[in-house]
């Protein structure tokens, strides 16, 4: 995306970013450049409003948060974060209504294991600050706990599992976070030219309760698939989209009569509710 970089490649990172934009909000990690090159994210896409975070070397790292220029209009004040140069920016909007907080992560698979947990923690240390509602989407380099590693490059394809001081350390800082779970691998990695495996490993999480994702009902998928050999990356995007909630006049609900029919219903409500 950088004007540093090839034609080519520029112009191809570009169409994808583009296609990007039917989503209110969204995070894009290894964009390299330099802060100047928000100047053309301003030019191609006026729809939205653009940050970024850059790293010193032009050719690794950069982070950007995108958000609909409609979408800040209930918003009168927004403080950046930049957790890590090039690896790690947070957006906190405030308005008179509501909050947010947007935090785009690309953890550093070269960094060590304590540069890496010192920045987990520093974000959940700045989730824990900011109050509102929060999301947290990138490129973590790592996998859950209980999640597997798909290896293909043999006749013997198998998977491994990752229990790893990362993802325990993440389960213990973000434990009333939920992800917005899709269930397709969003990288592959390539050894002599041919893919040896596939992982989860871009993820997106918010500390909604779980009964308001549940009543958002939302729609997460992978834009693409990881294995298409025309990819310009090794990784894929990540695309969710939540729905407002139920609306409508507040009735009372009739309790259902799977519930009511149940053997043990009558008994556990005198238990609970003293009728006189």
């Amino acid at each position: 995306m950088s004007f540093l970089g090839p034609r080519r490649t520029a112009i191809a990172k570009m169409s994808r970013f583009l296609k990007l934009m039917a989503h209110d909000v969204i995070c894009h990690q290894e964009a390299h450049g330099c802060a100047a090159d928000l100047t053309t994210l301003d030019a191609e896409a006026p729809s939205h409003t653009h940050w970024g975070s850059f790293h010193s070397k032009t050719s690794t790292g950069g982070v950007t948060i995108s958000i609909k220029t409609e979408y800040l209009d209930q918003f009168n004040e927004i403080t950046v974060h930049v957790l890590s140069p090039g690896r790690c920016l947070g957006l906190a909007p405030r308005g008179p209504k509501s909050s947010l907080l947007v935090i785009c992560l690309h953890l550093n698979p070269a960094a060590s294991t304590h540069t890496k947990s010192a920045l987990l923690k520093s974000i959940a240390d700045l989730a824990t600050s900011v109050p509102g509602r929060a999301l947290l989407a990138g490129d973590f380099n790592f996998l859950h706990s209980d999640e597997c590693r798909l290896h293909v490059d043999d006749a013997g394809a198998h998977v491994t599992t990752e229990q790893g001081t990362l993802s325990e350390l993440f389960e213990e800082l973000f434990p009333g976070w939920s992800e917005l779970h899709q269930p397709l691998p969003t990288r592959r990695q390539v050894t002599g030219q041919r893919i040896s495996s596939y992982s989860r490993l871009d993820r997106i999480y918010t500390n909604l309760q779980p009964q308001e994702v549940a009543d958002r009902q939302p729609y997460t998928a992978v834009i693409g698939t990881a294995s298409h050999p025309s990819n310009i990356s090794d990784h894929i995007p990540v695309g969710c989209r939540l729905g407002s909630g139920l609306r409508g006049p507040a009735r009372v609900r009739a309790v259902p009569r799977w519930v009511t029919g149940h053997p043990s219903f009558a008994k556990n409500v005198s238990e609970i509710l003293v009728i006189q």
